[in-house]
C-alpha cells in the first residue's frame, strides 16, 4: 500500500474561547486521499453518504443538534480515507455549526452535502 502526503493545510476560524478553549481547527487536505481505495469502496461509501444526508434532513426538522454532531464528526474522520476531502471540510462546517446550535449555517452545510452527493452520483 501507498500514499501520498500532500502539503495543503486549511485552517478554518479559531474555535478558541477565552478560557483556552481548543484552538484553531486544522483539516489536512489531501494528507490521506493518496490511498489506493478500490471504486466499488468508493461508491458504497457514497450509498451510505446518502443516507446520512436524510438522516439530516429529519434532523433539521427536530432541531436535533446532536444528530449533526454525529454525523459532522463521523464524516470528518473518514472522508479523506476515501479521496472525499471537499466532504471532510463540508462534516467541519457541520460539526462546527452544530456544536454552535447554529440552524442557518447548518442548513447550509446540508445543503453542501446534498452538492456534493449529487456530484459523485454524476460521476459514477
Amino acid at each position: 500500500m501507498s500514499f501520498t502526503m500532500r502539503p495543503c493545510r486549511l485552517i478554518l476560524e479559531s474555535s478558541a474561547d477565552n478560557d483556552g478553549g481548543l484552538g484553531p481547527l486544522i483539516f489536512s487536505k489531501g494528507f490521506m486521499s493518496g490511498l489506493n481505495i478500490p471504486d466499488e469502496m468508493k461508491i458504497k461509501y457514497i450509498e451510505r453518504r446518502k443516507q446520512d444526508y436524510d438522516d439530516c434532513l429529519k434532523a433539521l426538522v427536530k432541531n436535533d443538534f446532536a444528530t449533526f454532531l454525529r454525523i459532522g464528526h463521523q464524516l470528518k474522520g473518514n472522508a479523506a480515507s476515501f479521496g472525499f476531502d471537499d466532504l471532510g471540510l463540508i462534516a467541519v462546517e457541520m460539526e462546527k455549526a452544530a456544536h454552535e446550535s447554529d440552524i442557518s449555517k447548518i442548513k447550509l452545510s446540508v445543503d453542501k452535502l446534498d452538492d456534493f452527493l449529487k456530484k459523485q452520483s454524476d460521476h459514477s
